[in-house]
């Protein structure tokens, strides 16, 4: 009886649940002139440092929840300087043309992170790319104001919105995943960077112990056996990488 119990609460919260992210996504449709409920939405972010520390980023919401496994990361290829609009177009143009190679079901809804400029960059994209029928919004930080394509002036919601508070967590979710990427990326360059310092440790050698250890991590986590037993490190080279990241410690 208990188990029965359980399991229709369980049901019955799925179906508040559901009525409740419907509910949701019929105002946000609303708010924002929207054709189709957005129930799948993709919202992109830049995050840049420099021209060699620009990164894009793509997280994937289905009916209002963050769906992880389908977030991508791009480094950015085309682009010299610090262009974000054409960081952005680079992004969305990656993203779109992989999507259609793969016959992969396009968003409901693009948010784009930035203000109207960057809002033209993805616009401009995805009319070169005939896909103009997905509507896409820009959500600006500070403001926190709404452009939409075809409105001269961007939407002012309320702060207490149920619309703009989804969009705000989408929005602030790309930052969070293009910020982390562009971490691991300058700690792996500064490891990597490291690597040219120890003695013996030239440019083959740095490249077969960053692939066999599948990265820097993996170098530094590997015991001085597991150094000396790549083909072409010799164990004199093996010890000084492993006392340049563990100093004397014995690590066979």
């Amino acid at each position: 009886m208990a188990k029965r119990n359980a399991a229709l609460d369980l049901k019955t919260a799925k179906a508040d649940q559901r009525i409740l992210c419907q509910d949701l996504l019929k105002e946000v449709q609303r708010d924002l002139h929207l054709c189709h409920l957005p129930r799948r939405i993709e919202g992109f972010d830049i995050s840049n440092l420099g021209p060699t520390e620009a990164v894009g980023s793509m997280v994937f919401w289905n009916d209002a929840m963050p769906v992880k496994s389908r977030y991508r990361r791009y480094n950015i290829k085309g682009i010299r300087g610090i262009d974000d609009y054409g960081m952005m177009a680079e992004v969305i143009r990656r993203r779109y043309t992989r999507l259609r190679e793969e016959n992969g079901r396009m968003p409901d809804l693009i948010l784009i992170d930035g203000g109207k400029g960057h809002l033209q960059a993805g616009l401009h994209v995805l009319s070169e790319m005939g896909l103009t029928e997905i509507p896409a919004i820009g959500l600006a930080k500070r403001e926190e104001l709404i452009y939409l394509s075809g409105m001269d002036a961007p939407l002012d919601l309320p702060a207490r919105s149920p619309t703009l508070r989804l969009l705000q967590r989408i929005r602030d979710e790309a930052h969070r995943f293009a910020l982390s990427f562009q971490r691991q990326r300058r700690t792996k360059r500064a490891f990597s960077s490291a690597l040219d310092r120890i003695p013996g440790v030239g440019a083959k050698r740095k490249a077969m112990l960053l692939k066999h250890f599948s990265g820097v991590d993996g170098i530094k986590k590997a015991s001085l056996a597991d150094l000396a037993s790549i083909h072409g490190i010799d164990r004199n080279t093996a010890k000084r990488v492993f006392s340049f990241f563990h100093g004397d410690k014995e690590g066979d």
